[in-house]
């Protein structure tokens, strides 16, 4: 498929993205994770030539949706991975594809989740009920899990964007601005304890199933 995508228009750049998504559902339901995998690999690369080529402030829009749809695509890839573990016979007996898979399930979920905040999509829609299905076969198939779940102390967080304390910048973690997921990057951090929880912020510290 040959895609021509206008930066210059917001409106057709979406529409771009909603012709290959269609493209992508379509292989999905028809089980082609790999013809997906490419076109998915395909558009990240596109994605990040965009975030290379338009310069900073020249066009918030493009640039930050541009980061989305490079981590949409990338979730989407996820799941093709998911979906061509789970699809093997016997691959819960195997520890190696368990742990791979929930790591996938983690990234996918956020990744999903992020873009689907910022893009309406049947495909995306789809895949977080995809999602859900897996997990619950998940749980029923190795039981409830535990998580570490430390207790730490950040002394100084730093905002990625404009390098400042967090606590005195402008900028919210999780949001994007010019391209950029702003995030909090710890500084002077000390480890209190650990604990073992049911319900974690983050999924991907599971260490234990089936208790």
């Amino acid at each position: 498929m040959t895609l021509q995508i206008n930066i210059n228009n917001q409106y057709s750049f979406k529409d771009s993205i909603a012709d290959v998504l269609d493209i992508c559902y379509t292989n999905l339901k028809n089980g082609y994770t790999q013809e997906t995998k490419q076109q998915c690999a395909i558009m990240i690369n596109l994605c990040k030539n965009i975030l290379k080529t338009v310069p900073s402030n020249y066009n918030d829009f493009i640039r930050n949706y541009t980061l989305v749809f490079g981590i949409m695509f990338r979730g989407i890839i996820d799941f093709c991975d998911i979906c061509n573990i789970t699809h093997k016979t016997k691959w819960n007996e195997d520890h190696k594809k368990i742990e791979k898979t929930w790591v996938l399930m983690c990234d996918c979920n956020d990744r999903i989740a992020l873009s689907i905040d910022y893009y309406e999509s049947s495909l995306l829609n789809w895949i977080l009920c995809e999602m859900t299905t897996i997990k619950n076969e998940f749980n029923n198939a190795f039981g409830n899990s535990l998580y570490f779940s430390p207790e730490i102390i950040n002394i100084k967080p730093k905002c990625n964007i404009c390098q400042l304390d967090c606590r005195a910048c402008i900028h919210l973690a999780g949001n994007i601005y010019d391209g950029k997921l702003c995030r909090f990057i710890p500084e002077d951090v000390s480890v209190v304890s650990t604990s073992i929880v049911f319900e974690p912020c983050d999924p991907v510290v599971e260490f234990g199933h089936g208790i």
